[in-house]
């Protein structure tokens, strides 16, 4: 965090609830207390780990049967909202609290007064000024209520307000909170018990609000700048990266260290995972951070029983499963190398995929003769020996690899400075040229371009990628950075290294402020932006620092225009640097507005055009003082 009001108030509310850890220590979970205390929350608290919205403790321990408290819920809701830049800023914690317990907070929560401030601000709290009472447990129904208003359902409640709730112990719920856990129901927030009660005063622990959390999923407002949820399928995992399917469109994720993974209920390593797996995927940028196999690809056939005996299926010798639970059975297996690691190999076998682990000095034969581990590559057709449930014997072979000529087929897989093209049912890896040349849609285009699944035709010169002519079947996806400079009801304009550019909207643009999904005129000129485009259309926007003149604020910039009426000056056009771009901003001016030129306080003042620095002080958007400078 950034702001701290003593080293000994961080650490009895570090050790009072483990939200604020770096990754790296909440990667150190061993998870094995939620696998035997609450497996039903594995998923939900793996990824909400990953998000940095929950921790461990020191022991490696979860504790998910710990009971949280109303300032923990607080916490990890304004982090689950993606706002805890905001709530961690110097100024949200230099806030003026509403509470009746304000002086209690800033005095024994001092690093959690910036997250009550965003709450408060986001409307989170049906009272502003009623007391919090940190220490108190979190019922089911106080947390409910703070549940639906961060996602946004607050007339969903107020409409249901009259709405006859069917618990047998509904008399328990307060008329004033029967829209809330209606909105709730409605919208698979919350459920009943078996005895169908929804006791509303049952403390809520740290697992079944991780499950609240997620359950509450895309409702609740996203941030572009931190982390995602898609849903998708695994396309193939290679080189330490994953790649996931949606709509027609796959692009490659590399993984974070400690990254988890949950398949069946069970933790599991990334070699467990199966091309053709539906998932519910938590990415950071290109990185990714989870995976929760939500519907698993088909499993391998039944195996017939081996020379020992076993039953078929059977796993001999206690050895591990493959992917997706198929176990490992002993014998000579023949495929296609479908992902590579350095301790084991996937194995697609006519369309089933297993990963299976390498054991330590297994002999190793490619075109018949012997050669390293490190030799193979995705795509060589091969002849495994198992044996207790590792491989002892690869035997290899590569019939389609050209040094010189031109390869045409798919884009199997992207790495660093290699290439993977799937032609005949086999992929070859190919270095590639520092000087490739890229062709997409018959366009010039950059490396970066080069994606899973694009059509490609490569020259191949000296066994190395020189250049490649790409089909593209989904769109040309870019990033960039800048500042919003004008706006219209299907264009936005984004300054960036001194150019503004001006994009149409995508029919599927999302465009994201403070946390939470706009339309295009909430978006405002000075706003600070990450953008996505789809084929130079604006798919994706994120303000990730919005202009705020909700209060006092002040801004320079050089005279660039102004309206009157009647000799009074009624709106000014003030030029402003925001990170090297020259952006417009127009300010109105009302009658109780002071404005001063050289000459004093006056009405219609002597500016010049592109030449007179002023100082704008402005408040709720309009300018309430102007001056030179």
């Amino acid at each position: 965090m950034k702001i701290r009001t003593s080293v000994a108030a961080w650490i009895a509310a570090s050790l009072a609830f483990a939200v604020c850890a770096p990754p790296a220590q909440a990667a150190a979970l061993t998870y094995d207390d939620v696998v035997r205390d609450a497996p039903w929350a594995l998923a939900p608290v793996a990824e909400l780990v990953q998000r940095e919205i929950f921790t461990g403790y020191e022991d490696g321990s979860f504790r998910p049967n710990r009971s949280v408290s109303r300032i923990e819920t607080i916490v990890a809701t304004v982090r689950h909202m993606g706002l805890k830049d905001k709530a961690e800023a110097p100024e949200a914690a230099l806030a003026k609290l509403r509470a009746k317990d304000a002086e209690l907070l800033s005095k024994s929560y001092g690093w959690a007064v910036g997250y009550v401030a965003t709450a408060q601000r986001e409307k989170l709290l049906v009272d502003p000024g009623a007391a919090i009472v940190p220490d108190a447990a979190a019922d089911r129904l106080w947390t409910t209520i703070l549940l639906v208003r961060a996602m946004g359902l607050e007339r969903d409640a107020k409409r249901m307000a009259n709405e006859t709730l069917t618990f047998k112990d509904a008399g328990e719920i307060p008329a004033e909170a029967v829209g809330y856990v209606a909105a709730a129901v409605a919208n698979q927030l919350v459920t009943g018990y078996e005895d169908n009660s929804f006791r509303p005063k049952k403390e809520v622990s740290r697992a079944e609000l991780a499950a609240m959390l997620d359950r509450a999923g895309r409702l609740l407002p996203v941030s572009y700048t931190s982390y995602l949820e898609l849903d998708a399928s695994i396309g193939s995992i290679s080189n330490g990266k994953v790649t996931l399917r949606k709509d027609g469109a796959s692009n490659s994720f590399s993984l974070r260290e400690g990254a988890t993974f949950v398949r069946e209920g069970r933790l599991v390593d990334v070699g467990a995972l199966r091309s053709g797996d539906q998932v519910s995927a938590v990415v950071n940028g290109a990185v990714l951070v989870h995976v929760t196999v939500t519907q698993p690809a088909a499993a391998a056939p039944p195996a017939a029983a081996d020379a020992s005996g076993g039953a078929p299926g059977s796993a001999p010798g206690g050895a591990e499963t493959g992917a997706g639970g198929a176990p490992a059975v002993d014998g000579e297996k023949k495929g296609r190398i479908a992902s590579l690691f350095s301790d084991r190999l996937m194995l697609d076998e006519r369309g089933v995929f297993t990963t299976y682990p390498i054991q330590d000095g297994a002999a190793v034969t490619l075109a018949g003769k012997a050669a390293d581990r490190s030799a193979l590559a995705l795509g060589d057709q091969v002849t495994v020996t198992v044996a207790q449930g590792e491989v002892t014997r690869i035997v290899a072979e590569r019939t389609t690899r050209i040094e010189n000529g031109r390869l045409s087929g798919t884009v199997a897989a992207v790495g660093e400075g290699t290439l993977s093209i799937m032609a005949q049912g086999v992929a070859e890896t190919y270095p590639v040229s520092k000087d490739v040349r890229v062709t997409v849609n018959s366009r010039s285009g950059a490396w970066s371009h080069v994606g899973h699944g694009d059509q490609v035709s490569a020259s191949i010169q000296n066994g190395e990628v020189i250049s490649v002519s790409l089909k593209k079947l989904t769109p040309v996806s870019t990033e960039a950075k800048g500042y919003v400079a004008m706006v219209s009801k299907k264009q936005v304009s984004v300054a960036s290294n001194g150019r503004t550019s001006g994009y149409s909207l995508h029919e599927d643009a999302t465009l994201i402020r403070e946390g939470r999904e706009v339309g295009v005129d909430a978006l405002r000129p000075g706003d600070e932006v990450d953008i996505v485009l789809w084929d130079d259309e604006l798919f994706f926007l994120n303000v990730v620092t919005p202009v705020d003149e909700e209060e006092f604020s002040v801004i320079q910039g050089v005279f660039m225009g102004s309206k009157t009426k009647d000799k009074r000056m009624t709106e000014i056009i003030v030029a402003v640097d925001y990170g090297g771009n020259k952006i417009s901003r127009t300010f109105p001016v009302d009658k109780s507005s002071v404005i001063v030129d050289s000459t004093g306080v006056t009405e219609n003042p002597a500016y010049r055009f592109n030449r007179t620095m002023l100082e704008v002080v402005v408040s709720d958007g309009v300018a309430v003082h102007v001056s030179e400078k």
